[in-house]
């Protein structure tokens, strides 16, 4: 998730938030911050969950 390429005005852990919320079909298996590599950056793993 890049956050600032979603929302400059936003603070980065709100927009990987609302991010996850849109995730709810699929299960978070993983949640990675990517500092220091990436500033303001975060990498989710998650597995579809079929119905």
């Amino acid at each position: 998730i890049k956050t600032r390429s979603i929302d400059v005005t936003q603070p980065p852990r709100k927009i990987i938030k609302n991010e996850l919320k849109k995730l709810q079909s699929f299960k978070i298996i993983q949640q990675i911050d990517l500092h220091p590599y990436d500033k303001d950056h975060a990498m989710i793993i998650a597995k579809y969950l079929e119905n």
